[in-house]
């Protein structure tokens, strides 16, 4: 009888961690991000969020379903990063690639901006649109100072090149910083100066129309996941696969009516100064 007894409970103990096991994997996949700063459509965080649902949507059928999670934006970029390094919330987060940040997180090769973050647009007070439209080569922009982001990537590039830089943590103050005469440009990719100007309307700024700064290295632009996060790498990575293929992708992209000025500055054949960054590549 005792063996019986001690077979039974074995089975029962089996079926039961059976259950849970189906239980567990029949749960959504919760996924955190920064969520976006405003609900008007002036913020390009919406970009990245239809882009990572695209990706879970994707792989709905082969990896089930899914949750995405926002949290408010209420840190600084390296918080951020931390956040997501030590499962704060924060699973997914989108910059990028660069050497410290390929080292320390896995990167989603999604080509999320398709080369629009390799070029730079020069915002200005547009009171200074005369004298930046002017502008023929990199020696005559050292003439003016620039403003930037403290962490961004930016930062270095136009630091190695020989620029005064100021820096400032958040892009609000920098805009103010701007309008105040405390320098007299801000980089911005062409994916960014969309959300500029719809964002900071209220402010006398403009973007140099003939006028931009081209990296003369490459730099990709996707998603970040922990490198432990073994599931989620695998998803994303299937999800974009599927997204490229057959043409989603850069439909979404195409249709994200704030990439629409720097795209239009683009194509207007505008002069073009290349602009060394691979000191902030190493």
């Amino acid at each position: 009888m005792r063996l019986k007894s001690d077979s039974f409970i074995k089975y029962f103990i089996g079926c039961w961690l059976f259950i849970v096991a189906v239980c567990a994997s029949s749960q959504p996949l919760t996924v955190g991000v920064i969520g976006r700063s405003s609900s008007d459509g002036s913020d390009i965080t919406s970009y990245y969020e239809d882009v990572l649902r695209l990706a879970l949507e994707k792989t709905r059928t082969s990896h089930g379903d899914f949750i995405i999670r926002q949290r408010p934006f209420e840190a600084s970029v390296d918080r951020v990063r931390a956040m997501l390094q030590s499962a704060s919330g924060v699973d997914v987060i989108w910059a990028s690639a660069t050497p410290e940040r390929l080292q320390k997180m896995r990167y989603i090769d999604v080509n999320l901006l398709h080369d629009l973050n390799n070029y730079r647009a020069l915002l200005i007070r547009r009171s200074d649109l005369n004298k930046f439209k002017k502008i023929e080569t990199l020696e005559d922009l050292h003439r003016w100072s620039a403003g930037n982001g403290s962490n961004w990537t930016d930062t270095r590039v136009m630091q190695s090149n020989g620029f005064k830089v100021v820096t400032a943590v958040d892009f609000g103050l920098l805009m103010k910083m701007l309008t105040a005469k405390r320098f007299d440009f801000i980089t911005r990719g062409l994916h960014e100066v969309g959300m500029d100007l719809a964002m900071f309307s209220a402010q006398d700024i403009a973007v140099v129309p003939n006028l931009l700064l081209k990296y003369s290295e490459p730099v990709s632009y996707g998603f970040f996941v922990r490198k432990e996060d073994e599931h989620l790498a695998q998803r994303l990575e299937k999800g974009v696969a599927i997204a490229n293929d057959d043409g989603s992708l850069v439909e979404l992209l195409e249709r994200t009516e704030l990439f629409n000025l720097g795209r239009n500055l683009l194509q207007k054949k505008p002069r073009i100064i290349e602009i060394d960054n691979s000191a902030a590549l190493q």
